[in-house]
């Protein structure tokens, strides 16, 4: 256990270097604080931190000799002075290029961040407030041990450029966006010999940006061309060789899985299975503001699930040996998505896209399901996933999209029939039906979007019934105090086939992620039809169904970069009082996994 813990603490201490602008420096002594620069180029951009690095020396630093909700220098002897060549936003507010103070005020679980005019002043002496050009308040994370105060530059891409800061066991951290790639000030060559943070590359990272936009952080990818938001956590595996970046991502769910065990489970069943994908991406820049991107996606639920999928209470869409599926998932074609996309930057504000897809994911909807991180330990497809992001494998798509600065306006044409029952063939390719989609990110934090799309014969049991499809979502990512995340989605879907077929659905889902635990929940509000539910004996009928999960899981391991995790959820439904003759009062249903996923990256 000893050795176990060394290691892991070695491990973190080569992390941490390995994901950020590294330090270097000559022999240095524990004693005095020693005058310090850290330093950032991006082509002719420049930034620079100026500050005296104090050393712990066996002292209480937190609450003691940093006093807690007081401004703090965030140094010693005087005012850190941060330096910007550009203009750059900090939490929104533009901030003009210059040189500013950099006061924090540390509290146990956040600091506020705070850019000062005043940049000349001994320690706090002549602070004031009114003088503050922006505020912001950052979560705390734990640190391996620094002896010395430090400063460190990460450059996320090439407009995203991130400072953190690390001393005793802690560590915070906080964005700056470049506005302009012209320099507006000029920072003269540091005087400062033997203590400068100089700027290091960063295997695999420091070129990988978002999939169709080098001014945009890679975090902001999610499934086909759609957006996450900013600050989620990326789980994946990196790799860079010769001037091509790669990215891998998956998820493998090991379960035992019983559906309606609380009634005898009518209409449900029990299953032990696996369900699972992965999803391999290369990048590679083209010329000066090129971007060229080729990503495949498959699944093994044709392998592990067979042709009927698995069960799933209340579950409909698509089809086995001729007939409709009905409480069961489908699985998911062993292909799921074959694309090439390039986009061409005109400037930091605005891109132009062309994604191709066989299969792949045209505009409608929020990002699929197994790829937003608010269900990722969750093994179940929503009940509402015909209504909302079913789209997700088309055999058969063009998407032309713009992003202008937070929005980007989307539209596609592509094949309405989802995939027969071949779950290992390529379908034929109509492109006969459309979408299009509106997408906004007003901060780091929120994704917000809207679509609506034709769709032409999407199941093959129902010929010439087309489908109108509308969608809305919101989508939440933040870091909480610590390495705590929280993440939750709001997502509206709804199909218009004609007279007396115009269903809804409503999901919203959370997960907050503790150190090595999950907390996770997922309520659905879904029309379903008594033909989809094969009840026709009840007459043509829409039935609201409700259903309510709640589950936990825990990390047992991160063996080979990959975290495994033990867990268990249970789902709750609620139905109307006619469908308890083939259900039940009240379905239960409950289940037990093994996930594998990559390690999160740091």
């Amino acid at each position: 256990m000893l050795i176990m813990k060394k290691f892991t603490s070695i491990f973190n201490l080569i992390l941490m270097l390995g994901s950020i602008v590294g330090f270097s420096q000559t022999q240095d002594t524990t004693r005095g604080s020693i005058p310090s620069v850290a330093d950032l180029a991006i082509g002719k951009v420049r930034f620079r931190i100026g500050y005296y690095s104090p050393s712990v020396r066996g002292r209480v630093i937190w609450g003691g000799l940093v006093p807690y909700d007081q401004v703090w220098v965030t140094g010693a002897h005087s005012a850190t002075a941060i330096e910007l060549s550009v203009p750059v936003e900090v939490n929104g507010k533009e901030i003009k290029a210059g040189k500013y103070a950099l006061f924090t005020i540390p509290s146990k679980d956040r600091w506020t961040i705070i850019l000062n005019k005043n940049f000349e002043q001994h320690l706090t002496d002549d602070y004031s407030e009114k003088e503050d050009v922006v505020r912001l308040t950052v979560p705390v994370t734990e640190s391996p041990h620094h002896e010395r105060l430090r400063y460190y530059w990460r450059q996320i891409d090439e407009t995203n450029v991130e400072i953190i800061i690390v001393w005793e066991k802690i560590k915070v951290s906080f964005p700056l966006k470049l506005l302009s790639a012209k320099p507006m000030y000029k920072i003269s060559k540091s005087k400062i010999l033997g203590a400068i943070d100089k700027p290091m590359n960063m295997p695999g990272m420091k070129m990988m940006t978002h999939a169709f936009s080098k001014s945009l952080p890679m975090n902001r990818n999610g499934s086909g061309t759609g957006w996450l938001p900013d600050a989620t956590p990326m789980y994946a595996w990196m790799k860079s060789k010769n001037s091509w970046n790669y990215m891998y991502h998956g998820a493998l769910f090991v379960r035992q899985n019983w559906q309606n065990l609380n009634n005898n489970f009518n209409s449900g069943g029990k299953q032990f299975d696996a369900t699972g994908w992965a999803m391999g991406m290369a990048q590679k820049q083209v010329g000066r503001n090129g971007l060229l991107l080729l990503r495949g996606m498959f699944s093994i639920d044709p392998i592990t699930e067979g042709g009927n999928g698995y069960p799933l209470l209340f579950q409909t869409g698509e089809s086995y040996n001729g007939k409709p599926l009905v409480n069961r998932q489908h699985p998911h074609d062993l292909f799921s998505e074959l694309a090439v996309a390039y986009t061409q930057r005109i400037n930091n504000d605005i891109d132009v896209s062309v994604y191709v897809g066989y299969p792949g994911e045209p505009a409608l909807g929020p990002t699929a399901f197994m790829h937003r991180i608010s269900a990722i330990n969750n093994p179940d497809a929503p009940l509402g996933h015909h209504w909302q992001d079913a789209t997700h494998i088309t055999f058969g798509v063009a998407t032309f999209g713009i992003r202008y600065k937070k929005f980007k306006i989307e539209t596609s044409s592509f094949t309405g029939q989802e995939p027969d029952e071949n779950r290992y063939n390529f379908d034929k390719p109509r492109f006969d039906s459309y979408s299009y989609r509106l997408s906004y990110a007003p901060s780091q934090n929120f994704v917000l979007q809207a679509s609506h799309a034709f769709i032409k014969n999407p199941e093959a049991l129902v010929p010439a019934q087309n489908v109108n499809r509308s969608t809305a979502s919101v989508t939440y990512s933040k870091k909480r105090t610590g390495n705590n995340l929280l993440t939750a989605a709001l997502v509206w879907g709804y199909n218009n086939e004609g007279a007396n077929h115009q269903e809804q659905s409503i999901l919203a889902e959370g997960n907050y992620q503790l150190k090595t635990t999950t907390v996770y929940s997922r309520y659905e509000w879904v029309n379903k039809s008594t033909e989809e539910l094969q009840l026709t004996s009840l007459g043509d009928q829409i039935l609201a169904i409700q259903s309510f999960t709640v589950g936990v899981n825990r990390s047992i391991s991160s063996w080979l970069k990959t975290n495994i995790a033990i867990g268990a959820q249970g789902t709750l439904s609620f139905i109307p009082s006619l469908l308890e003759t083939f259900y039940g009062h009240n379905p239960f249903s409950a289940e037990v996994y093994i996930r594998a996923i990559p390690r999160l990256m740091n």
